[in-house]
């Protein structure tokens, strides 16, 4: 058990999994807290008698509300936020031990297994660990996340979705679709040039990247978000979060070039330098200009921070299209060996 670490629990209506999840979280920390958000069930009264703490929020609350609400009660000096369906994979313990002692990052991503509707497995990190009372803040509707975007360390563990039939519920996927599109329609009515809050111009940016490119690439919100994220430069902010997040929105759209002129210039080896953005770095050299050694200097200084399984498959894959194959092996193998459940699934959007 980790004395320093609170784990936060989302969840409405999931009578038939909270018990489980409060149970398998009270194996790892000593305080968990359920936020309940307007459960019709008995979801707030099965987690109570688990011996989790529950904070009751209103129904309407968005994800990053609830999540914010069990952050603000939690007592440790880590936090951890896990779905009520969702377990931690086998040897998490000592994972977690190292990223806490290690200190090296105040915040982490965790791999995070999806199960498609048609069957396949497939992985995405999230920033769900980091050092509390750190000013960090869940912000977005739907596809919530944690911002500010200070450089952040992913480990070698997967959360594992459980969803009661593999899939989400009905009335889970038509909540889920009426937040999207309320943040969709606000972010193409809203003045970008006029967003006051860095945070929130990313998270409504990533949130339509992700479920609305079509509309992206129609309704000149590209070049209206670079203008936002131009503002917040030119206002002062100090990171390069603006420029890399619309590198990334420019990836996510398959215009790897266009965020290659953004991800030029990254500085390889600074201790500012974010290990995931170096690692899309490294893809979008490799898919624009075939350049080896770049693509390499820029996953090598990834892994020089963050030596983790994801960036070693992606060395992987860099050195098999340049037809390095054994070497290429060995890098696989190097991170299926730090994280054998890798095999089992496929990296992106699920």
């Amino acid at each position: 058990m980790l004395p320093e670490l609170s784990i936060v629990i989302p969840a409405r209506d999931s009578a038939a999994t909270i018990a489980r999840a409060v149970a398998d979280a009270l194996r790892l920390a000593a305080d968990v807290v359920v936020v309940d958000t307007g459960s019709s069930d008995d979801t707030a009264a099965l987690a109570a008698a688990a011996g989790a703490r529950v904070v009751d929020l209103a129904r309407e609350a968005s994800f990053a509300a609830a999540r914010n609400a069990g952050a603000a009660a939690a007592r440790g000096a880590w936090l951890l936020h896990l779905d009520s369906d969702e377990t931690l994979a086998p040897g998490y313990l000592p994972v977690l031990q190292r990223a806490i002692a290690a200190g090296d990052f105040e915040v982490h991503e965790l791999p995070q297994g999806n199960l498609r509707a048609d069957g396949q497995r497939s992985l995405v990190t999230q920033r769900r660990l980091y050092r509390n009372h750190a000013g960090f803040r869940w912000v977005g509707l739907t596809c919530e996340w944690v911002y500010p975007l200070v450089p952040a360390g992913t480990l070698d563990l997967i959360i594992d979705k459980h969803d009661h039939d593999g899939q989400p519920s009905d009335e889970a996927r038509a909540q889920r679709t009426d937040l999207m599109t309320t943040e969709v329609r606000a972010l193409l009515h809203a003045d970008l040039a006029a967003e006051a809050d860095l945070g929130q111009v990313i998270s409504r940016c990533r949130h339509l990247s992700l479920h609305g490119r079509a509309r992206f690439d129609t309704t000149g919100l590209a070049q209206r978000a670079g203008e936002a994220f131009q503002r917040f430069c030119q206002q002062g902010e100090t990171s390069d979060q603006p420029r890399l997040e619309l590198a990334r929105l420019h990836e996510l759209r398959g215009d790897p070039a266009r965020a290659l002129v953004l991800y030029d210039g990254l500085p390889l080896a600074t201790a500012t330098a974010s290990p995931t953005y170096l690692a899309h770095q490294a893809a979008c050299i490799m898919a624009v200009t075939r350049n080896v050694d770049a693509a390499l200097a820029a996953i090598d200084a990834a892994i020089a921070r963050c030596p983790c399984a994801l960036f070693l498959l992606t060395r992987g894959s860099i050195l098999g299209v340049a037809g390095r194959a054994r070497e290429a092996a060995v890098a696989v193998v190097e991170a299926l060996r730090r994280l054998p459940a890798l095999r089992h699934y496929r990296l992106g959007p699920g």
